[in-house]
Formats: C-alpha cells, sequence, structure tokens
C-alpha cells in the first residue's frame, strides 16, 4: 500500500510539472518591423523600425502642400496595439496645379508560439476619399498551414470606415500578422485626402488544457482513507 502511495505521489507532482508548462506557453520569438513612406511630385521619404515600441513619420512637402504618413505600435511579447494615418494635401498657392501624392504604412509580425494559444484581435479603419483616390487597408496572418484569416477595405469616392475583428486557436509554429494602409491621389488646385486605422486588441492567451490533478488527488484522498479506516473486530461466538 505504501508503494502505491509513494507512486500516485509521484505521478501527481509529473502531472502537476506539466500542467505548469502549459499554463506558461509563450512566444518564444518574435520580431516586428514598421515602415512609412511619403511621396509628392517625384520627392520620396522613408522611414523604418524594428524597436518593440516606436512612432515613425514620412513627410514629403513644399509650399505648404504634401504627403504625410505615421506608424505607431507598441509589442508587449504578447500584445500589440498599433496606429498609422495617411494624409495628402495640396494648397492653392503651391505650384504646380496638379500635386501626386502616394503615402504608405506596413507593420510586421513575425512570431513562433512553442504551443497552442489563442489569438484575439480588433480595430477598425476608413478613408475620406473623392474619386480618382487609389485607397486601401488590408490585414493578413499567416501560419504553417497557409492563410488563417484576411480582410480589407477600400474607397474611392466619399467616406468608407469599418471595422474588423479575428479570434481562435493557433496551433504551434512560426506566423507573421501584416497590416497596411496605402493612399495615391492626385488633387488639382486644392484639398485634402485622408486615412488610417487602428489596431486597439491584438492579444495572445495560452489555450487552458483539461487537468488530470483533480481527479487523481480525490483518488488519493480516497485511498488514504480506505488505508487508514479501522478494521472490525469478529465478536466471539456465543457459547451454547
Amino acid at each position: 500500500m505504501m508503494k502505491s502511495l509513494h507512486l500516485l505521489s509521484v505521478v501527481l507532482v509529473v502531472l502537476a510539472m506539466a500542467e505548469l508548462r502549459s499554463a506558461s506557453a509563450a512566444v518564444v520569438s518574435s520580431m516586428v518591423l514598421g515602415s512609412t513612406q511619403s511621396e509628392f511630385n517625384g520627392q520620396i521619404v522613408l522611414d523604418e523600425s524594428s524597436l518593440a515600441l516606436d512612432a515613425i513619420q514620412s513627410v514629403a512637402s513644399r509650399a505648404n502642400s504634401g504627403t504625410l504618413s505615421n506608424l505607431a505600435w507598441q509589442w508587449t511579447g504578447t500584445e500589440l496595439t498599433a496606429s498609422s494615418s495617411v494624409l495628402a494635401a495640396k494648397s492653392l498657392f503651391s505650384f504646380p496645379l496638379v500635386s501626386n501624392h502616394s503615402a504608405s504604412s506596413n507593420l510586421t509580425l513575425q512570431f513562433t508560439i512553442d504551443s497552442r494559444m489563442t489569438l484575439n484581435f480588433s480595430g477598425n479603419w476608413g478613408f475620406l476619399g473623392t474619386s480618382g483616390s487609389n485607397e486601401l487597408a488590408s490585414f493578413s496572418l499567416v501560419g504553417p498551414g497557409g492563410n488563417v484569416v484576411s480582410d480589407s477595405t477600400s474607397s474611392s469616392s466619399g467616406v468608407n470606415s469599418d471595422s474588423f475583428a479575428f479570434s481562435g486557436i493557433l496551433d504551434p509554429g512560426s506566423y507573421i500578422f501584416e497590416i497596411d494602409i496605402s493612399l495615391s491621389e492626385s488633387i488639382f488646385l486644392l484639398g485634402t485626402r485622408e486615412g488610417g486605422f487602428n489596431l486597439n486588441e491584438f492579444q495572445l492567451r495560452p489555450v487552458p488544457e483539461p487537468s488530470m490533478i483533480g481527479p487523481l488527488m480525490l483518488i488519493l484522498c480516497l485511498t488514504i482513507r480506505f488505508r487508514r479506516k479501522p478494521r472490525l473486530k469478529l465478536a466471539r461466538p456465543i457459547s451454547r
């Protein structure tokens, strides 16, 4: 009986350690890269960064007219937030009369997980465009088996705004998440065109696994109780 109890105790310790490892499932490696580009009548300005927390900007301008692209983000190792804005502006006193603008920003996150994890992300994006605009925002998540989820939105006239969201379980492996926005516009005389996105939530969390410790602890308690249960003494037979 003592050997059985000792063996059961060892099994419980091993399972507890296994569950601890499961609960500590994590992103084992990651890399983030943000980039912006602005072009105004042939002038091109670029900026990029691979820091976990940064804000970058590209501005191509002249005489109160130009193109601007902003991108800011924060990656904690399991959570990501980001925002971007693109802007094209033409002043009446800026020459030539027709100005060509192109702005874009891109954020790419590469990460590898060692066990199954849940991923939840959500955000919104939109444009204020006119006819002649070429505006596009998109995101994609690619994993070991190919495309996991992707979506995009565009605008060629008027106001366009929308939200996006995803919730699912990721298997162990390497993933690439990418979100970007671009604007291309030719403005005659004067005007402003703009767009942007916000990634409000991007969270990776361990998947809770079924626990075997509870049932085994119950068996152990019942075993100990059974072992300690006093034995009944048989009464002496009544002599006649």
